[in-house]
This record gives C-alpha cells, sequence and structure tokens, in this order.
C-alpha cells in the first residue's frame, strides 16, 4: 500500500530535512546516510495537492468560496450606502479574507530552490554551511556560500557536485601495475535542509496572482522587494558591529602595520642624544602596539622580528623593563587577555619567555628586594607586605591573584601560566623562597581542587572515612593544561626542606599537600593521572624522613584501588614510579616493602590488574621477587585455580612465568600460547633453572587439589586451561618430565573419574589435561611405563576414546 501526502493550501516557503542521519540496529551505533540524492532547482508541487489528488472536493471548496465571495461584495455594498462608522473596518476584514481565499486556490504549485544547510562529516560530528540565493537582485541566478565567517560568492552549477552526496572517484598510482587506478569514496558533504520559495512571490510566475487579484494597486505589481521594520535594539546592534568591524578593518592593515614598524624600529640617534628616555618611550610605544593590536591579527607573518625588537628594548632600557612589569601589576589586561584568554597557543608562549627575559634583565637588582618587607611589620610578618618592594614580586602577586579570579574557565589555556611560575621558581632561591613565602603552593592546591580557603585538618588514618573528598570539575583538557602546576609544587615542597631535613612550609601549604582527609590534593591529581612523574616527586618530598606520613599515603592509594576498581591504572602506575629505584634517595622510606605488605589486599577487589602490575615488577625489583617467590602457597591455588575470570587466571600463570629470570623463557610464555604446538626446549641459565624447579614443583603440588575445580555445573569447563598451559610451558627438558613421575596417580585421580566421564562434545580441563600428559611422555619412556604398570589406568584409560 503506497501513501502519499495531500495539501490543501501550500506555504511561501517550504523547508525539506533529506533524513541524512539514520540508526543501525546490527552495530547499534548512530550513522550518516552519504548515498546520493539529488533534488531539483525549481519543485513542482502539483502532484501533492487537492486540485490533482482530490478533484471534485477541491471543485466544490471553490465554488463556495465563489460564492461566498459574492455575498461579501453585496454586503459591502449595502454599508456603503447606509455610511455606515465600521465600514472602513469591514472593508480592511474582508480584503484579508479575499486575500486568504484566494491563496487558497492559486493554482500555480512551482517553487525554487533558495537555501541548501550543508553537513560534512559523521553522524558523531562535522560542520554545518549553506548556499543561499541572492533574492534582492535583478539577477536571480547569483549565490553565495556562508561558511563561518567566510561569506564568498558560489557557482550553482556546482550544487550537484557540493550538495548531492555520493561517491567521488579520484586517481591513486599503483606501483605494483606501474598505473594509475580508479579509487571511489563516499563524499562526507551532502544537503541537511532543502529551502523552496514560491514563484510568484518573486514576479516570474505571477501571472494567476494577477488574474486571480485584478484590482492589485501598481506598486505591488512590479516585484519589489519587500520591506520590513527592524526594532530598535537590533538596528542598534547591527550598526555597532558594521562600526566594530570596518574599525578592526582599518587596524589590523598591514600598511599601518608598517607604519608603526618604522616608527618603533627605527629611532634617529639625535632623539636618543636628546632625550635620554626616548628609548624607554619607544618600548612602551612598541610593547603596548605588539599586545594590544598586532597579534590580534588573524596574519602574523613578521611576529618574530617585532618579539626580537621588544628584546632588543628591553636589554637597552631597564625602566622599560620596570615599567612592563608594573604596567601588569597595576593592570591585569595584558596577561589575563594573553597568557589565561589566549587560545593561540604560540602567542602564549611568546609572552611567556618575554617575561622571563624581563626579569632575567632585572633579577640582578631586584632579587635582593624580593622578601624584604616594610621594617614594622618584619616581625609581624604580614604575608600581603612581602614583596612590595620589587615590580618582579607585584607582578608575580598579581599572577598569583589570577587563579582566584577567572582562570579556571580557561582552564585549558593554562599550560603557560604555570610554565611561566615554574620557570621563575628556577632561577634561584630567592625565587623560590618568595613564592613559598606568600602561599603559592595553598593557592595552586585551592585553584585545582576549586574550593576557597578553608579549616585544614590533620593527617588522619586511612580508616576513616573518606566522604570529605573535594571532587574536581571534569575538564579533558585538565592533564595537559596543569602538568607544570604539580611541577612546580613538588619542587616547592622540596626546596622548604631546612638544615634539619625538615619541610619549612606554612601551616596553610603543608595541610594543602599533606592534609585533609585521604590526602585530597594527591588523590585527585593521581585519578587524574595529570603529571606521575612529579607526583612521585612529591610523595618523595613529602615521606623523606617521614616514614610515618609514607604510611599513610600508601594506605591512601590502596584504598583508591579499592573503591575505584574500573579506573585504578593510575594508581597502580604511581606504585610503579614509587618502587622504583632512584638516585637521591636519602631518607627515604622503603616504599616496596609498604607496597608489598598490603598488595594482596586490593587484590581481591581488582585481581587483574594487581597481577599484572607484580608481573612487571619481579623481574626488575628484588625484593619484589623474593616476597611473591615466597609467598607462592598463599595465592597460586585462588588465583591460577580458583578463581571464576579467565582473565585473571591468565594473569597468575604470567606472573608465576615472571618470577623465573629468564627474558627468553618470559618472551616465550606470551608467544606460545596454543596448547596444541607447546614450544621447544629452552636453555635457561641454573639460576633460572632452580626457580623453575620451584615454581614447577608447587604446580605438580597442586594436581591433587585441581580436583576441586572439574565440577562442571559449578566451575564450568576451563577452569584448569591456564594451569595445564603453565605446566606444560614448564617442561623445558627431560629433567622435567621424570619430576612429574611421583605425582602421576594425582594426575590420574584427577582425571578419572571426573574428567573422563562427563559425556559433553566440548571439554578444555580434559583436553588440556590429555595434552600435558602427552608432553610429558614425549620422549620419556619412565611415564609411559607408569601408564602399563598400572592395571586400573590400562583398564579405564580406554573409556576416554569411546565416551
Amino acid at each position: 500500500m503506497c501513501c502519499r501526502a495531500c495539501f490543501k493550501k501550500l506555504p511561501h516557503i517550504l523547508c525539506f530535512n533529506t533524513m541524512r542521519y539514520t540508526f543501525n540496529m546490527v552495530t547499534m551505533l548512530k550513522e550518516k546516510v552519504n548515498t546520493h540524492f539529488s533534488f531539483p532547482l525549481r519543485l513542482d508541487m502539483s502532484g501533492y495537492v487537492e486540485k490533482q489528488l482530490m478533484p471534485h472536493r477541491y471543485q466544490e471548496e471553490k465554488r463556495k468560496s465563489q460564492l461566498r465571495k459574492s455575498e461579501l461584495a453585496k454586503e459591502g455594498k449595502e454599508e456603503g450606502e447606509d455610511g455606515s462608522g465600521d465600514a472602513g473596518k469591514s472593508v480592511e476584514e474582508k480584503e484579508a479574507y479575499e486575500d486568504s481565499d484566494s491563496e487558497d486556490f492559486n493554482e500555480c504549485y512551482e517553487y525554487d530552490l533558495i537555501g541548501v544547510t550543508v553537513h560534512t562529516g559523521t553522524a558523531d560530528g562535522g560542520h554545518y554551511y549553506s548556499f543561499i540565493r541572492d533574492r534582492t537582485t535583478n539577477n536571480r541566478d547569483t549565490w553565495f556560500l556562508f561558511n563561518d565567517a567566510e561569506v564568498k560568492p558560489f557557482d550553482p552549477n556546482q550544487i550537484a557536485a557540493e550538495c548531492f552526496g555520493g561517491e567521488m572517484t579520484s586517481k591513486t598510482y599503483d606501483s605494483v601495475t606501474d598505473k594509475f587506478m580508479d579509487f571511489s569514496f563516499e563524499k562526507t558533504n551532502s544537503a541537511y535542509m532543502l529551502f523552496y520559495e514560491w514563484c510568484s512571490r518573486g514576479g516570474e510566475q505571477r501571472g494567476s496572482r494577477e488574474e486571480a487579484v485584478v484590482e492589485m494597486p501598481v506598486e505591488c505589481k512590479q516585484g519589489s522587494v519587500s520591506t520590513f521594520e527592524l526594532s530598535k535594539e537590533l538596528e542598534d546592534w547591527i550598526w555597532q558591529d558594521n562600526m566594530h568591524f570596518l574599525k578592526d578593518k582599518n587596524i589590523f592593515e598591514h600598511t599601518y602595520f608598517n607604519f608603526m614598524w618604522q616608527v618603533c624600529g627605527y629611532i634617529p640617534q639625535t632623539l636618543l642624544s636628546q632625550d635620554p628616555d626616548i628609548t624607554e618611550m619607544a618600548a612602551q610605544l612598541s610593547t603596548s602596539f605588539f599586545i594590544e593590536t598586532f597579534i590580534h591579527a588573524k596574519e602574523k607573518p613578521t611576529m618574530v622580528q617585532w618579539v626580537e625588537l621588544l628584546t632588543k628594548q628591553f636589554n637597552q632600557s631597564q625602566a622599560a623593563c620596570e615599567w612592563f612589569l608594573d604596567h601588569m601589576a597595576q593592570e591585569e589586561w595584558w596577561p589575563v587577555q594573553i597568557l589565561i584568554k589566549c587560545p593561540n597557543q604560540m602567542v602564549r608562549q611568546m609572552f611567556q619567555r618575554l617575561c622571563i627575559h624581563v626579569i632575567q634583565r632585572l633579577r640582578q637588582n631586584q632579587a635582593p628586594l624580593y622578601l624584604k618587607t616594610d621594617s614594622d611589620d618584619e616581625e609581624s610578618g604580614e604575608t600581603a607586605k612581602i614583596g612590595s618592594h620589587s615590580c618582579v614580586t607585584r607582578f608575580i602577586r598579581m599572577l598569583l591573584l589570577l587563579m582566584e579570579h577567572g582562570a579556571k574557565t580557561h582552564l585549558k589555556h593554562l599550560s603557560e601560566y604555570f610554565a611561566f611560575l615554574n620557570e621563575f621558581s628556577k632561577m634561584g632561591e630567592e625565587e623560590s623562597q618568595f613564592l613559598i613565602s606568600v602561599h603559592a603552593i595553598s593557592s595552586m592546591v585551592n585553584f585545582y581542587l576549586g574550593q576557597k580557603a578553608q579549616d585544614y585538618v590533620e593527617v588522619v588514618s586511612e580508616d576513616e572515612d573518606e566522604e570529605d573528598v573535594i571532587p574536581l570539575p571534569t575538564d579533558k583538557y585538565k592533564p595537559a593544561s596543569l602538568d607544570k602546576m604539580v611541577t612546580l609544587v613538588a619542587s616547592l615542597v622540596e626546596r622548604s626542606r631546612g638544615p634539619d631535613h625538615l619541610l619549612q612550609l606554612s601551616t596553610p601549604d603543608y595541610n594543602a599537600v599533606a592534609g585533609g582527609k585521604a590526602f585530597p590534593f594527591l588523590y585527585q591529581q593521581i585519578k587524574d593521572c595529570i603529571n606521575l612523574h612529579q607526583t612521585r616527586n612529591l610523595i618523595y618530598a613529602l615521606c623523606r624522613w617521614n616514614e610515618r606520613l609514607a604510611v599513610h599515603i600508601v594506605g591512601m592509594i590502596f584504598q583508591a584501588i579499592t573503591k575505584h576498581t574500573e579506573v585504578c591504572q593510575p594508581f597502580f602506575k604511581l606504585l610503579t614510579l614509587l618502587t622504583e629505584p632512584t638516585p637521591g634517595s636519602t631518607g627515604l622510606p622503603c616504599f616496596t616493602q609498604l607496597v608489598l605488605t598490603r598488595v594482596w589486599e586490593v587484590a581481591e577487589f581488582c585481581p587483574q590488574s594487581s597481577l599484572d602490575w607484580l608481573a612487571v615488577q619481579v623481574p626488575r625489583n628484588k625484593l619484589a621477587h623474593s616476597w611473591v617467590l615466597q609467598s607462592m602457597e598463599t595465592w597460586v591455588e585462588h588465583f591460577l585455580l580458583g578463581h571464576n575470570n579467565q582473565r585473571v587466571r591468565s594473569a597468575a600463570a604470567y606472573l608465576l612465568v615472571s618470577l623465573i629470570p629468564s627474558p627468553h623463557f618470559r618472551q616465550g610464555y606470551r608467544s606460545a600460547r596454543n596448547l596444541i604446538s607447546p614450544h621447544k626446549e629452552l636453555l635457561v641459565p641454573s639460576e633460572a633453572q632452580l626457580i623453575l624447579h620451584q615454581v614447577y614443583t608447587l604446580l605438580l603440588h597442586l594436581l591433587k587439589p585441581a580436583k576441586h575445580y572439574t565440577d562442571i555445573q559449578t566451575h564450568g569447563t576451563m577452569k584448569l586451561t591456564a594451569y595445564f598451559a603453565l605446566l606444560m610451558y614448564c617442561v623445558i627438558s627431560r629433567t622435567e618430565k621424570l619430576m612429574f613421575g611421583q605425582y602421576f596417580l594425582d594426575l590420574w585421580q584427577l582425571f578419572h573419574p571426573k574428567l573422563s566421564e562427563p559425556s559433553i562434545p566440548v571439554h578444555h580441563n580434559k583436553q588440556a589435561l590429555l595434552l600435558f600428559w602427552h608432553h610429558v611422555c614425549c620422549d620419556c619412556p619412565e611415564n609411559v611405563q607408569l601408564i602399563l604398570q598400572n592395571a586400573h589406568v590400562t583398564k579405564n584409560i580406554a573409556f576416554n576414546y569411546i565416551l
């Protein structure tokens, strides 16, 4: 059955959606339809109206309309003779009704295409732009492309290529055949919305309209463009917008830029001799033009030359350097607009380097003033007075205040902001001590956690509740933009250490980094995986000569792993960094020992991640290797045989392989996972062979308890596959085959009747056991004799092939 739309009256503007998006019920994903879809420049809608689809009803409605019109005309004539006061109003209402009624029965059904909205991209993202016809000119074939800020003429003959979708072909060179091959692929750009206008409204098809309304005024018949009134607010807004555009057009002009370059860059020697301040004035002019105008231009081909000019002028005038920093300390517009809000990373980096250069020029004279306070305030030690005697520290204090006023909304642009503060701290001891004195650490921590200064609590046990941890606002740019912030905090904490090995931090700063329940600052930056190497350095700085704090921090890490098992990888990465041997470990507690004593606790909550982490540690950490090897009795059966997750059992098997100090042995296990074709014999060092036999013996001991995991209803048919695969991999020579002899009966009791009798099509445990049994019997007559000499085995083993 076929259905189609039927319109009684068509609008002046028709809008069509091409339905380019769909949902794939197989993949359960959104998809964009890129197939070919054409549309005409002129659209005939006559096949969708009552006149064609329901002619009898159409004629009846038309007859009734004509009857109403004649009655209205008769009433109007009578009212005119009476001279009624409401005649004017009645005439207007009747004319409006007649116009509406006449449009209902207008028999012109053609529409012209006036606009196309195009989407390029996929169903998950892309870009929209439009092709629009100019209806205000006599040349109605003029089209324009509107693509964001770009507006330019468009050839309507290209509508098919730009809007119909489908496939396009390009030539690709094939080096094999030495020919150019045709390569077809779907276009990602196609029409999304179509806009059509009724032809008669443009004056091209006005015959029927003029016949229907004979008395239409002359000026309406000229096809003139309709006028409309703008609101005062909109008109003012458009006027101001145009004024701003013209102003910017004149300012961002290469001629003006060249003029300013000549004014700022070429100072006659006569002026320099007459006024020694001319260099400072030139630097002020150059800086103001460069920062407030030049860098905001879309094209900046001479930016390097301008930076070199500013550097040269600052080198020649110390007064200009002081003016530059003092101006920004008093008026924050420049650093806010460039260092924080500017989306252009190259401009931000340029400004950062320029500020560092200016501070370096002033450092010799300004550094002694960094920590100076007024004599009256030295005893009280007011933080607000520190650095007030230097333009450098006044500028730095202004930058620190920006963290409390608007910097968070531009988080993705803050890389250079924190990089500048970090570079400043590395200039010398005075810079670091100044940042510590003004509580820069707590300012950054509070900024990061998104909170105001509040009452801090002492470090508590990891057993206490974690509900007071303040959640961070999610932001995908956070790791990149805050990388240097963590570096700076770690550096300042370490530089605060006094001769007595104790951290000389203020109470707000110390509590910011090492206070609060569950160490919120450390916890959040680890979870966000911002800069784990510097987080490790920060923990080292806090825990040097403070083992009690180290115990609490390790406890926080394990609590976080237990609580967030799905996103625990950053915490395990940090544990790896903490347990790595590093130079300069004087005063540090043994983090490896602290971690290993707790690792089996979290293994119950996230076993695979814990086992994988240990598998990485044991080959390179002797303490971890010894500890895991000595505790095999406590964890191997639980994770290798008893755990319900196949990945956990595989991870436990690889951890045992990692205990063997032989790279070839470890690599071979990853590449020889197929049970059917075991590895060839491997030559391992004597030390590795001893550990291998220790592991192999433990695995053979597990043949007896393995029968507890053979029940199909409870454990399935794959519980022992990783176990037997590892057993078979450990048999690298005849020695291991002979070691199996004393455990032969344990294997048989595991096999019969638990594995031999169940009649199921696929029994992976049974297959794995038989492959191992076959492997230890190959080239080993002693193990074959064990089978032949046991009457119970020879009597029942044949049932394996029958069942």
